[in-house]
């Protein structure tokens, strides 16, 4: 039986190994510390494919929970609002004992022999989503629980888009204990940015995913290898890293045809690492570069 590839290429998986992004992972995790007054509380991930944002947002949620934050993901598409508002709910439930309101009936008539007697429910109060988050986050904060909300995939032209971003702008001003994280294209934060109605949202953090360092690379790939039980060959590490360019999805689409085409003798060799590094540019080409462009 061979050991289990420790690279993962698949998108929005988190890697084993989280290379580099050290500045904005301690960015954040210091406002999910300090809570309330951190700009960096509402922040914005800027990258192209690949750059790693749906796996840092999955990360950084992680982490957020062992600073008293209850996370909910959504992806920007229609009934995005609804998602989050039951994502929440059940998360409520998790952390919470909810207890069901009960409205008692009222007596409608009454009457003797051949006259009925008629109840009717009172009817519920009108709840928009705004109230009914409201309420779930008042029950949050008092278990001491902050609602972190990350939207992936972020498009300016989805209504609901621009009202989660009005009403957060509220949520502040009510000091809730909410923070939203976003991720999106370049080309979709700036159209969402020049939204009239989400002018609140201009003054979040952006944080720009460019390429990562080749020493974190480096060490990264190193990690992940030694995590799987195999060494690297210190030529067929350079080879590896050379390839990868800085871009975290080539981190693991490299690392995986690598391991694929090693055997199982504990090295990666510098044969390994050259056919690996031929398989995962041909998977670049079709996966990303063809559907791209």
């Amino acid at each position: 039986m061979f050991p289990t590839n420790p690279f993962t290429p698949e998108f929005g998986s988190v890697p084993l190994v989280m290379a580099g992004r050290q500045s904005i992972r301690r960015e954040l995790f210091d406002a999910f510390s300090q809570g309330r007054g951190n700009p960096n509380l509402s922040s914005i991930l800027i990258g192209p494919r690949g750059s790693g944002k749906t796996a840092l947002l999955t990360y950084l949620a992680k982490e957020a929970s062992s600073e008293g934050w209850v996370a909910v993901h959504a992806v920007a598409m229609p009934g995005m609002l609804e998602d989050i508002f039951e994502q929440t709910r059940l998360a409520c439930a998790n952390a919470l004992e909810k207890k069901e309101a009960y409205t008692p009936p009222q007596l409608t008539s009454l009457g003797l022999g051949p006259v009925s007697v008629g109840w009717a429910a009172s009817p519920a109060p009108s709840e928009n989503w705004r109230t009914r988050m409201s309420g779930l986050m008042e029950a949050l904060e008092g278990a001491g629980l902050g609602l972190l909300i990350t939207v992936d995939e972020v498009v300016a032209s989805l209504d609901e888009m621009v009202r989660l971003a009005a009403v957060y702008q509220l949520f502040v001003r009510e000091q809730r204990r909410v923070a939203p994280v976003m991720a999106g294209l370049p080309s979709n934060i700036s159209a969402l940015l020049n939204d009239k109605s989400v002018s609140f949202l201009r003054r979040a953090q952006q944080h720009k995913l460019g390429t990562i360092p080749d020493p974190d690379v480096r060490e990264a790939f190193r990690e992940t290898a030694a995590i799987g039980g195999r060494d690297v060959a210190s030529n067929a590490l350079e080879t590896c890293v050379s390839a990868i360019g800085g871009y975290p999805y080539m981190l693991q689409l490299v690392g995986f045809r690598c391991w694929q085409a090693s055997n199982p003798s504990g090295v990666i060799s510098v044969e390994a690492a050259k056919r690996g590094v031929g398989d995962a540019r041909e998977d670049f080409r079709s996966h990303i570069l063809e559907p791209t462009f």
